[in-house]
């Protein structure tokens, strides 16, 4: 009998530090939720329960001490994740999207109040801040500790380790700069081909800084640029868990911290989490059909990660049963309208480029993702249909992950034709992140605003932001905390329910 773990004898890659990282990183924030927002008796067994999910991280024989990639890549990535971050929202170094006001404010509220933060009462129960805080929590509790003004500047530090995790994890099989040069190019640059699109429906010369992806009116799938810029706080679970589902979803090892990597991206974001459901049941048939699912089970993983998920969900779900929804065909006119354009949008979007990868290497995460993209647009939830923006990220990146390993796997010299088509699609895609980026670097930049709440930004009662303290949350949670500024008055009806998160 062969010594070693079952990856070990099927040739596969080991979980090493950087995707172990990868996973603290996402889990990191949810245990500062835990012990921050709960009494210390309820915070403190749930936090113990997220540590028992999370404990195969620390150790154990599955588990490499390389880092993957390179000393010289991990430095490329590190440096690309700067870049790339920059020019984003946070840290406010450029102009920064139309989003990134309320999340100033989240942010803002986050570090000067206590947690959980409340805007006032109605009818004797606490509005508090109930949204998918997961990103903002490490740098709100450093803020506390140093000053309302660094907070902005360590959310930018904490978004940038996040993309270079991302970029370390994505890059562990390149070998060579040039392969590390293309890579990076293709995951900033990868998109849809918005602008053909925008010339078919829109306007047939869009300005260099205007926004390409609404030209379906309906429904978008993002860019990774325009994840990067305007949502990091749902881009970041997305990319991170697809990059690890895409590189070990194999491996039966994977499926000792898989349950704990995906329970603890609804704190994150849970249309991401719906996004990657279909890839878990993928890795649950595969590892079931091949006889390997006893390898990596460990029950104890599987009790921290169901903790982890029913705790973040209930939380989550206050006030928030009247979310604008249903099925896509309800909310159009014509059914031959609605055809015509979603031939159209899966076609430009990522139908074309998935058959182009298809054409130089076979995957059935290929097939996973296409499936996915395919069956979004049809139902409609949240007043933006964040359900395709949002549980798209998973699936969009793994096409472009495999895109990239396409690109390096393919013999360009021997095999031209078969590459012209994937390069063809990339290209074209490429202008969305232009306009993106363009957007950033030509827009006059402005500082965070610190001295609004939530309440006085949203101009009234966000309902994907604030809920009303459920009875049990307020047996298990702290005393909400007031935030300073402007707070809801009895007079004001209550929160609408529903909204976008």
């Amino acid at each position: 009998m062969p010594e070693g773990t079952a990856a070990d004898i099927m040739g596969l890659p080991p979980i090493d530090l950087a995707d172990r990282l990868a996973v603290a990183y996402l889990a990191f924030p949810v245990l500062i939720f835990f012990l921050g927002w709960f009494s210390p008796e309820v915070g403190g067994v749930l936090a113990l329960l997220l540590l028992v999910g999370a404990s195969p991280l620390f150790g154990g024989r599955g588990a490499g001490l390389g880092f993957g990639p390179s000393p010289g890549v991990v430095l490329i990535a590190l440096a690309a994740a700067l870049a790339w971050t920059g020019l984003g929202g946070a840290g406010h170094f450029v102009y920064a999207n139309a989003d990134w006001p309320t999340r100033d404010a989240v942010l803002r509220d986050l570090v000067v109040s206590g947690w959980p933060p409340s805007y006032g009462t109605m009818g004797g129960v606490d509005i508090i801040l109930r949204s998918p805080v997961a990103y903002y929590l490490p740098a709100a509790l450093l803020g506390k500790a140093l000053a309302l003004e660094w907070a902005d500047f360590l959310l930018f530090l904490w978004t940038a380790l996040g993309v270079g995790l991302f970029f370390v994890i994505a890059l562990s099989g390149t070998r060579t700069v040039r392969h590390v040069v293309i890579a990076i190019a293709v995951i900033v640059f990868f998109s849809g081909m918005d602008i053909f699109g925008t010339n078919r429906f829109v306007v047939d010369r869009p300005d260099l800084t205007d926004h390409l992806e609404w030209w379906a009116g309906i429904f978008q799938y993002s860019a990774n640029t325009t994840q990067l810029l305007w949502v990091p706080n749902h881009a970041l679970p997305g990319w991170l868990v697809a990059a690890l589902i895409y590189k070990h979803w194999r491996n039966p090892e994977f499926l000792k911290i898989a349950p704990i990597a995906i329970a603890v991206t609804p704190l994150w974001s849970p249309l991401v989490t719906i996004g990657l459901a279909p890839f878990a049941i993928l890795i649950a048939a595969h590892h079931l059909r091949q006889d390997t699912w006893r390898a990596g089970v460990l029950p104890w993983s599987w009790l921290g990660a169901l903790t982890t998920i029913a705790a973040t969900g209930y939380y989550l779900v206050l006030d928030g049963a009247s979310i604008r929804s249903g099925w896509t065909a309800g909310f159009i006119n014509s059914l031959d309208a609605l055809a015509n354009i979603y031939v159209k949008f899966v076609l430009l979007e990522f139908g074309f480029l998935a058959l182009a990868v298809w054409l130089i290497r076979r995957d059935v995460l290929i097939v996973v993702s296409a499936l996915i993209l395919l069956a979004l647009p049809f139902y409609m939830f949240g007043p933006g249909n964040d359900l395709a923006m949002r549980s798209s990220i998973p699936a969009l990146m793994i096409l472009c992950l495999s895109a990239v390993d396409a690109l390096s796997q393919v013999n360009w010299n021997e095999r031209p034709k078969q590459v012209i088509p994937l390069l063809f699609c990339l290209t074209i895609g490429s202008v969305t992140a232009i306009h993106e980026i363009a957007r950033a670097v030509l827009f006059s930049r402005w500082p965070p605003e610190l001295h609004r709440n939530l309440i006085e930004v949203s101009r009234g009662t966000p309902a994907h932001y604030v809920a009303r303290l459920s009875p049990l949350l307020e047996r298990a949670m702290r005393p909400p905390q007031p935030v300073p500024g402007l707070s809801l008055t009895p007079h004001l009806n209550p929160p609408p329910q529903g909204g976008r998160r």
